[in-house]
């Protein structure tokens, strides 16, 4: 029996079985699909019933001093897995990033965690479009924009480095689900490592304090910029020039003790030689009361107190105006 036969007769058999027999069976299979596919990372067990996926094949049970946890070692479960999803079931992962979402609504700091899934999905798209960029509704309204804006078409695209560290792009075949194409900052994989060489990850959610909480690169008429977005599930803003701050590669690190070194090292990577044309920074706030000027100067000294930059930032102006 070939894989797919076996993946179709045996393991879509079991799946079957499983989710009509043992409900809660369902959500496993849901966030194993998501951590593994999404987030490339492992789930952990939340009921002893849960174990008899392991039993049925598709799941390695791992323990740690944290409890059990759920990996996936053989492609074809995982494979078998998501069309299972997929197909029977209607799941993708932006459904189940907004039924997390609206799940962790008591807690705060998880919905905002959620919330930037949600937005990861639906904000690239913004960036795609068969006119100018400089034309769509996101630009349209800013004043001096480079001339590639009005010059050609846009779209999200996968970056990896080759030779001599130029960073060399490609366009996206399938753009039905960028989360699918995303990966998250661990201890091995920085913001310094995405932006050295992207691996063609579509998408990336940087480390804490980085700065940005999500990055991704753009072809704007056949140059390539660099987009940093900054998403807050609030109603009002606090200091406003740290949302700001936090948009522009040159005050990446700013909690950090060793922040000029790391910036030393953002510096280079962005380096006009590799390949970078600029930098577009988007700020999205939801649902906020605070309104957000379209023009405030990033400055990457700024003087005074943070009330009084603040203040200053309301009257400024460019604030989405790429850098290179």
């Amino acid at each position: 029996m070939d894989s797919t036969a076996y993946e179709k007769v045996y393991l879509y058999g079991q799946l079957i079985y499983h989710a009509r027999k043992h409900g809660q069976h369902t959500s496993l299979l849901e966030r194993i699909a998501f951590y593994h596919v999404v987030l490339k990372r492992h789930v952990r067990f939340e009921s002893v019933e849960e174990m008899n996926l392991v039993t049925g094949g598709f799941a390695i049970a791992k323990k740690s001093v944290e409890g059990f946890w759920a990996t996936i070692s053989e492609p074809i479960a995982l494979t078998a897995i998501v069309n299972f999803l997929t197909h029977e079931m209607k799941w993708t992962p932006e459904k189940y990033a907004r039924q997390q979402m609206a799940i962790s609504s008591f807690n705060h700091s998880m919905m905002g965690q959620w919330w930037e899934f949600v937005a990861a999905r639906f904000l690239p798209p913004l960036f795609e479009t068969d006119r100018p960029l400089g034309e769509t509704p996101l630009f349209s309204n800013l004043k001096g924009l480079p001339s590639c804006f009005y010059q050609g078409t846009a779209h999200v695209v996968a970056v990896s480095k080759v030779q001599d560290g130029l960073l060399q792009f490609k366009f996206l075949g399938d753009r039905s689900d960028c989360l699918m194409g995303m990966a998250i900052a661990n201890p091995g994989y920085t913001l310094l490592d995405f932006l050295e060489d992207p691996k063609q990850n579509v998408l990336f959610f940087p480390e804490d304090m980085a700065g940005p909480d999500l990055v991704f690169f753009l072809s704007v008429a056949g140059l390539l910029y660099l987009v940093f977005v900054q998403v807050k599930l609030r109603k009002t803003l606090g200091d406003r020039f740290s949302v700001v701050a936090s948009l522009d590669p040159s005050q990446a690190y700013r909690g950090k003790a060793n922040r000029k070194a790391l910036r030393a090292k953002v510096e280079a990577a962005l380096q006009p030689g590799r390949g970078v044309t600029g930098v577009i920074s988007v700020f999205l706030g939801y649902p906020l009361c605070t309104t957000l000027p379209e023009g405030v100067e990033l400055s990457a000294k700024p003087k005074g107190s943070s009330k009084a930059r603040a203040k200053k930032g309301t009257e400024g102006k460019n604030l989405l105006k790429p850098k290179i």
